[in-house]
């Protein structure tokens, strides 16, 4: 994919971080109605690992995917206890802002070097963190009721800009470095994003009573991203 079409591409993810803003901003979604999307979410983020991610690390380097992994365990880990404590240290509303800038700033990594690699994982990754960018910046700007609309909307858009910047610094400098560190780069994202959908989506999602709709509601999602795999 040429430098303007990823510049371009991820975009999408940018608007629905806007999106997600603006509709928080005129009107909150209520608990349930959110639980909804991050199950959708979640699934569509686990789809897009399965389906893509895993499937094009196990091509590669065996070694190189395996320290990935040896990385990202410890890595996210480290990430959840920082995150932890700077909420700690701040607002519910700040702590939540900054937490979900530092998720979004290692999210968009993986998903620019996938534009590299080759193949449509950049494309289905792009997808399927559009909506996760959707729901956070929903959540955030929603949780924001102290906020005029116009911060709710700057500070989505800005969560937008970081994954945008993120995304492409992982499209453009990651393309120079070896086929063994890009590897090991998205292992660490598969990682990444597997905690993402099991412990941040489901895990705020699940503060709700989980009911057979949110399950279905899952499972769509999963099932949505595969056919648009397989169309693609």
């Amino acid at each position: 994919m040429s430098t303007v079409n990823i510049l371009l591409v991820t975009l999408i993810p940018l608007g629905a971080a806007i999106v997600g803003g603006i509709i928080a901003a005129w009107r909150s979604p209520g608990k349930r109605m959110l639980s909804l999307i991050q199950h959708f979410a979640s699934g569509v983020v686990f789809a897009g690992v399965a389906g893509e991610v895993i499937p094009d690390i196990e091509q590669r380097s065996t070694i190189a995917a395996l320290l990935g992994f040896i990385i990202g365990v410890p890595l996210i880990i480290g990430v959840k206890k920082f995150s932890e404590r700077l909420e700690s240290r701040t607002n519910k509303q700040a702590g939540l802002a900054l937490v979900t800038a530092i998720d979004l700033a290692v999210d968009g990594l993986p998903v620019g070097i996938g534009f590299i690699v080759g193949g449509k994982t950049g494309l289905i990754l792009t997808i399927a963190l559009s909506l996760e960018l959707l729901s956070l910046s929903l959540a955030v700007a929603g949780g924001m009721t102290k906020s005029t609309r116009l911060k709710r909307i700057l500070i989505a858009s800005g969560l937008g800009g970081l994954f945008w910047v993120s995304a492409n610094i992982g499209a453009f400098t990651f393309g120079h470095f070896s086929s063994g560190v890009q590897t090991a780069t998205l292992a660490i994202g598969a990682v990444v994003f597997m905690y993402l959908a099991a412990e941040e989506l489901l895990g705020e999602a699940h503060e709700v009573e989980e009911t057979s709709v949110s399950t279905a509601v899952f499972f769509s999602g999963f099932v949505l991203l595969l056919m648009i795999e397989m169309l693609v």
